[in-house]
C-alpha cells in the first residue's frame, strides 16, 4: 500500500499497529501476568515504526514481582526474537526507571514517548505521572543540546557527505526528533501544528517542518525496504534505485540520483536552520528578559550575554546591508557565539533580499571581505 500511495505517516502507524498485534499474541501465548505493564517506548511508542527499526519495549514491574513473571517476560522476549524482530527491551520498576532517567538522557528520552500496549493500566498511569513530575526541563534541554553538539561533531558538523546518514547527521531525522522531545518536555505540543498554535513557530516554519519531516520519512522507509535491513546511510548502491522508487526524474546532464541528493541537501540545510531557530526560541521563552532589553552593540543590534539579537524584527528588511554585518559582529566578538531566535528568523528569511543588486553593493562586498 505504501508503494502505491507513498503515505509515510499511514505506513508508520500501520506498521506500529502490526507490531502491537505480534506483541499481544506473544504475551497471550506466554500468559504474562496482568500485574505487569507492557509499554512501547521511543519511536515505537509514538507509533512511528520504520520497516527494520528496533521494537523498543519496557516491561514495567509492580512491587513484589514474582520470579515466575520475570521468567515469562524472558520467554516472551525470546519469542519476539524468534519472529525475526529486533527487540530493544528493559525490565524495570518505576523507581528503577527514575534512577535510569537520572543517569541516562537517552533512556529518559525514550521513556518520554511511552504508550501502554497491555497489562496494568494503573501502574502505567502512575509511571507516566511520576516521569512527568520528575522531568527537569532546564536540565533536559541542556542535555539534549549537548548531545546534539557531540553528534554533529562526530559527522564533522556537515550534512554534505557523499553517503550521508539521514538519521544521525546534521540536518537529519534526529535533529527533528530533538525538537519534538524538547517541545514535548516544555508542554508546547507534540506536532508541528500544535507548536504553531502555541505561537512558538510561524506558519511558514510549520509548513516547512511538515514538508521536510514527510520527505525524510518517505526516504527512510524506501531505504529500509530497498536494502531489506536497518540502513540509514544513503550509500551509492541505493541512490539510483531510491530515486527511481521516489519517482524522481533526471534533467539534462543530471541523473535522477543527483537530483534526489540535491533535494536531500536542501532539506538538511532547512532542518539545521529551523533546529537552531526553535531551540533558541524555547530557551528564550523560559528566560526572564525580552530581547529588546539587551545592551546595544551597534546600530540595529543588541547583545544579551552571549547572544546577539536585533532591536526589532524588521532591521534586515529595512537595511539589507545589515545581513552580513551580523556575521561580522560575531567574527569580531567571539564571546557572542549565539544568535537570538529573532535574528535567526530574520537571516532565514533574508535570502529573498540577497539579489544581484545586493551582491554588487560595495558596502556588502567590503563587509564580506572584512569577515574573510
Amino acid at each position: 500500500k505504501f508503494l502505491a500511495d507513498v503515505d509515510a505517516d499511514a505506513y508508520l502507524s500501520a506498521h506500529a499497529k502490526a507490531a502491537d498485534k505480534a506483541v499481544l499474541a506473544i504475551l497471550k501465548l506466554n500468559q504474562l501476568s496482568e500485574d505487569v505493564a507492557v509499554v512501547a517506548v521511543g519511536g515505537y511508542g509514538r507509533e512511528q515504526q520504520f520497516p527494520y527499526s528496533d521494537l523498543d519495549l519496557l516491561f514495567l514491574l509492580p512491587d513484589g514481582v514474582r520470579d515466575k513473571d520475570l521468567k515469562t517476560i524472558s520467554d516472551a522476549i525470546g519469542n519476539l526474537w524468534s519472529l525475526g524482530l529486533t527487540v530493544g527491551y528493559s525490565v524495570r520498576s518505576i523507581e528503577e526507571c527514575l534512577e535510569q532517567a537520572e543517569v541516562d538522557i537517552t533512556a529518559q528520552t525514550a521513556m518520554l514517548e511511552s504508550r501502554l500496549i497491555a497489562g496494568n493500566e494503573e501502574l502505567f498511569k502512575t509511571y507516566s505521572e511520576t516521569m512527568e513530575k520528575n522531568l527537569n526541563l532546564k536540565k533536559f534541554y541542556r542535555a539534549k543540546f549537548i548531545e546534539q553538539q557531540q553528534r554533529h561533531l562526530k559527522y564533522h558538523e556537515s550534512s554534505y557527505a557523499l553517503e550521508p546518514n539521514i538519521k544521525e547527521a546534521p540536518g537529519g531525522l534526529r535533529d527533528l526528533n530533538i525538537l519534538i522531545w524538547v517541545l514535548r518536555a516544555a508542554r508546547l505540543g507534540n506536532t508541528w501544528q500544535e507548536v504553531f498554535e502555541k505561537g512558538l513557530i510561524t506558519r511558514r516554519e510549520c509548513e516547512l517542518l511538515e514538508s521536510v519531516t514527510k520527505s525524510l520519512y518517505r526516504l527512510r522507509i524506501h531505504m529500509h525496504l530497498l536494502t531489506n535491513r536497518h540502513e540509514d546511510r544513503l550509500i551509492f548502491e541505493i541512490q539510483e534505485p531510491l530515486a527511481k522508487a521516489l519517482g524522481i526524474v533526471g534533467t539534462v546532464g543530471r541523473r535522477p540520483s543527483e537530483v534526489m541528493m540535491q533535494h536531500f541537501y536542501v532539506n538538511a540545510k532547512t532542518i539545521g536552520q529551523l533546529n537552531s531557530i526553535i531551540l533558541q526560541a524555547i530557551k528564550e521563552r523560559y528566560s526572564k528578559e525580552p530581547e529588546q532589553t539587551g545592551e546595544p552593540i551597534c546600530s540595529g543590534f543588541v547583545r544579551q550575554g552571549d547572544v546577539l539579537g536585533l532591536e526589532s524584527p524588521d532591521v534586515l528588511v529595512k537595511n539589507p546591508e545589515r545581513i552580513l554585518e551580523a556575521f561580522l559582529i560575531q567574527e569580531r566578538h567571539p564571546d557572542i557565539p549565539m544568535k537570538s531566535s529573532r535574528l535567526y528568523r530574520a537571516l532565514f528569511e533574508a535570502h529573498s533580499l540577497m539579489n544581484k543588486e545586493w551582491a554588487e553593493n560595495p558596502v556588502n562586498r567590503q563587509t564580506f571581505l572584512k569577515i574573510i
